[in-house]
């Protein structure tokens, strides 16, 4: 029994690779400890095979971490207190909610800013409780998340692997959960044979946002005698994951994080500016580059592959809108109510895969920004990223390197994937918050003391 409860995290002095000796009794306070330790492993696992759930799941560990916070005696007007990383975030949410006092769909834009603010305030909340847990639950806690991220990432490789037996084994036995929109299942009768291989682009697309924070905590947890097995692994199956996956800005984004890790690692005086400067030309510089390259019909190249012409198009298109409001933008979430206006009467360009419209989103939330919130919420944005990246360079040691590899992956994977406004991306960056600070609060006590 005794056996069995260490592999548990239970009783004195747990042999997984990475406890400091914090006893987990067999109490109520044990029974808390893997109870948290439960749900940050399901958290993470539904990140990883769920993506479009992430802000569900998210919302109720928030709700868990409102009641847990009361538990604690946590003080409520701690949670009103500025931060100066979580406040220039928010103040782009209010902007959002602003905006659509010019709008012209308010209500879109009034949600689109809500939900933007709810998950910074969600993550804000979250972050409070788990300062506050026994270490002994933080423990649990960080031992959940990497048993959830190892279980998580396995999936999407087994799925990748398997062409979605398990998917299609859960939709073929339970018809209740099949979607709406069935355009990318192959059907034969009512038996669904195939779900198409680009369905698992989001799996991709968190697996490459969580794992720097994942690794990061790893390295700064874990003993060193199972440290770099662990952290082999995991980067062997997330590159599995990421290069079988048709997701090219998966590829981008983890191939430009650990070029910035291995310079980091290198020198991280040089990677702090060139970093910043990253930063600085995708927020700013990249209303000009966009209208450069359509007007030089760099679409039109036959060396770039059909998404990124298309997306070269819908840059183009988007970046001339800018010009009509670029000061305020047109409202948050606006440009998807009036490209469906006008979607069915766009302009085609022959041979093109795009016509020239702005689409639902940009694929890219900096110029989504620039659109929809104008030169003064891509100051905001740019400012909550210098802000980010300042108190990032506070950091020293193993840290930094993680830390400019996860913003590195994060950024790119903005400006070139999904939309600014999509509440399961907001929620996978707020989960990636949360494990980077989970993971740095174990490096600030000094805790990882190899035996």
């Amino acid at each position: 029994m005794g056996g069995l409860r260490a592999r548990l995290g239970v009783m004195t002095d747990s042999h997984w690779p990475g406890t400091r000796g914090a006893r987990i009794a067999w109490s109520p306070g044990g029974t808390t400890a893997l109870l948290a330790g439960g749900l940050a492993a399901a958290v993470i696992i539904a990140a990883f095979c769920v993506p479009r759930a992430a802000m569900t799941f998210y919302g109720v560990l928030g709700c868990v971490a409102l009641v847990r916070y009361a538990q604690l005696g946590g003080a409520w007007r701690d949670l009103l207190r500025p931060d100066p990383i979580a406040t220039p975030v928010f103040l782009v949410g209010l902007w959002a909610l602003v905006s659509a006092t010019w709008s012209p769909a308010p209500l879109v834009s009034l949600e689109a800013g809500a939900i933007f603010c709810g998950n910074i305030l969600l993550t804000w909340l979250i972050a409070r409780w788990l300062a506050l847990e026994p270490a002994a639950h933080a423990e649990a806690l960080r031992r959940g998340i990497l048993i959830g991220a190892a279980i998580g990432l396995g999936l999407v490789l087994f799925e990748m692997l398997s062409e979605q037996a398990i998917r299609r084994f859960l939709l073929n036995a339970i018809p209740v959960l099949r979607p709406e929109q069935m355009h990318y299942l192959d059907m034969k009768g009512d038996t669904i044979t195939r779900i198409r291989f680009h369905q698992l682009n989001r799996h991709a697309a968190v697996a490459v946002l969580l794992a720097w924070p994942v690794l990061l905590m790893t390295a700064v947890w874990v003993k060193a005698a199972w440290r770099g097995w662990l952290i082999a692994g995991f980067a062997t199956v997330l590159g599995a994951v990421t290069f079988l996956s048709w997701h090219e800005s998966s590829k981008l984004a983890l191939l430009a994080s650990c070029a910035v890790f291995a310079l980091t690692w290198l020198n991280a005086r040089i990677a702090f500016p060139l970093v910043v400067a990253g930063w600085i030309v995708m927020t700013v510089a990249v209303l000009p580059v966009a209208i450069v390259a359509f007007e030089s019909r760099l679409y039109e190249a036959s060396w770039i592959q059909e998404t990124g012409r298309a997306r070269l198009i819908l840059w183009g298109t988007t970046a001339q809108r800018v010009l009509d409001a670029p000061i305020l933008g047109i409202g948050a979430g606006a440009g998807r109510v009036l490209d469906d206006q006008v979607k069915d009467r766009a302009t085609e360009l022959p041979g093109q895969p795009f016509a020239l419209r702005t689409g639902a989103h940009q694929h890219n939330i900096y110029l989504q920004t620039w659109y929809e919130l104008g030169a003064l919420g891509v100051l905001l944005l740019t400012a909550a990223g210098l802000a980010l990246l300042t108190a990032l360079r506070r950091q020293t040691g193993v840290l930094q390197s993680y830390l400019y590899a996860a913003f590195t992956a994060g950024a790119v994977m903005a400006g070139v994937s999904y939309g600014l406004w999509q509440a399961w991306f907001q929620a996978t960056f707020g989960l990636m918050a949360v494990i980077t600070m989970m993971a740095m609060a174990e490096q600030r006590t000094g805790a990882n003391r190899d035996p």
